[in-house]
């Protein structure tokens, strides 16, 4: 009798329980997971691996990480912009492909090592604080640990960023830790760091908006600072001088952009996520019509996020603030690809930690559930969504990220207890 009390109050006690929203959350992500591995429309009946989710998966020599390694030998001209590569990046991001080429010496192999070590190694860091986090919070080691790994395990965002050798790991990573400093209210550091990521990548601007609430406007000043700093160090690092750096650089993202956006590509649908891509299936039939809607969509989709953020998401927790702007980082781009997915990482961290406060507490989170469904469903592959010879994984998950947006304007995440500084920047 004695040992099935204990058992009962083990059972009972919310430290030895999994909450229910982190198991629905790895239970969507496995069974997407094992549903995009296998070919459930072969016409055999049999089980058979899905040979376009696994060519997604392998590594691309030609991808984001070698696509500009001829560029390098005449670094510091004018012919470097079109040598091969057409360099559209914003400049900053010369910064790491120099350091990775420095490896060239020893060949391509060993570029690829630097990256992946580079890479993987301040990822493992990030889910050994996370797995230490959520274990002061309530969950057992083994639970924390069973949690983290298999998310990132499972991550078709980090998966799909390596097998491209794309640098969009560093930067959300970057910005993870700029979320860190902001919610201990090390403000200046978090505004710094937050210019940096944005001069390597335009859309981590957005989270400046963080600073309006508090009227950190101090703060926002030194990011911009930041910003343009890193930038133009950058430009006269490529020369050869800062005027023509700047004008190839700019036309470069032009024609990327412009590329890519006002061309329907159903190629591009498995792992395209921008709001856009609604629009090009639209418009599939009258492609030429999408040079006419760009210019339109970027100007309809900016008020839209910017009334929803003044007249709903700022008045909301911090928590909820990020997690808009972390959606409209990934969504509003008339192109954003499912490497960008990453940034999600960092309202759904904070959203775990919090899950797993409350249900230490005995307390429910309204929205909870369906935000960690969501977030299932974007941080997971849907390459078995195939109609017609056209997978609409991009499509769906577009439409995931308009759904997390309202989810983080009608539900407020709050806890003042896990976030001290919440409270007391209000009051300064």
């Amino acid at each position: 009798m004695k040992l099935f009390r204990s058992q009962v109050r083990a059972f009972g006690n919310p430290r030895r329980t999994f909450p229910r929203e982190l198991a629905i959350f790895l239970l969507v992500v496995f069974l997407l997971w094992t549903i995009s591995l296998l070919d459930v429309s072969h016409p055999t009946g049999a089980f058979h691996l899905n040979v376009r989710f696994i060519g997604l998966l392998r590594w691309d020599p030609q991808g984001d990480l070698l696509c500009c390694r001829t560029n390098f030998s005449v670094l510091h001209t004018t012919q470097f912009f079109n040598k091969g590569f057409t360099w559209n990046y914003p400049a900053p991001c010369i910064l790491i492909y120099r350091f990775f080429y420095l490896f060239q010496y020893w060949g391509s192999s060993a570029v690829v090592a630097a990256y992946f070590i580079v890479v993987v190694v301040p990822i493992v860091l990030a889910d050994v604080l996370l797995q230490a986090a959520l274990y002061r919070r309530g969950l057992t080691r083994a639970q924390a640990i069973f949690f983290v790994s298999a998310a990132t395990l499972l991550s078709w965002p980090i998966c799909y960023s390596l097998a491209r050798g794309n640098i969009e790991a560093l930067l959300w990573l970057g910005l993870a830790l700029a979320a860190a400093l902001y919610f201990r209210g090390q403000w200046m550091s978090a505004a710094v760091l937050i210019g940096i990521m944005a001069a390597f990548k335009i859309y981590p601007v957005l989270f400046f908006a963080l600073f309006i609430r508090p009227r950190r406007y101090r703060e926002m000043a030194v990011g911009f600072a930041a910003t343009l700093v890193t930038t133009v160090s950058s430009l006269l690092y490529l020369g050869p001088t800062l005027t023509r750096a700047a004008w190839y650089t700019l036309r470069g993202i032009h024609y990327f952009i412009q590329g890519f956006s006002t061309h329907y590509d159903p190629n591009a649908l498995p792992v395209d996520h921008s709001a856009f891509i609604l629009v090009k299936l639209l418009s599939a039939h009258h492609p030429q019509s999408l040079s006419v809607y760009l210019p339109r969509y970027e100007v309809v989709a900016g008020i839209l996020a910017l009334t929803v953020f003044i007249t709903r998401a700022w008045k909301m927790p911090r928590l909820n603030q990020v997690l808009a702007i972390s959606v409209c980082m990934v969504l509003l781009p008339s192109i954003s690809f499912d490497y960008t997915l990453q940034n999600l990482y960092i309202p759904w961290a904070w959203l775990c930690l919090l899950i797993v406060s409350s249900h230490r507490a005995g307390r429910k989170i309204p929205g909870a559930v369906p935000a960690m469904l969501c977030f299932a469903i974007l941080l997971a592959p849907e390459i078995f969504l195939d109609f017609g010879q056209r997978i609409f994984a991009g499509p769906l998950k577009a439409l995931t990220l308009m759904a997390l947006i309202g989810i983080s304007i009608i539900y407020p995440f709050a806890d003042e207890r896990q976030y001290p500084c919440e409270s007391a920047a209000e009051t300064e």
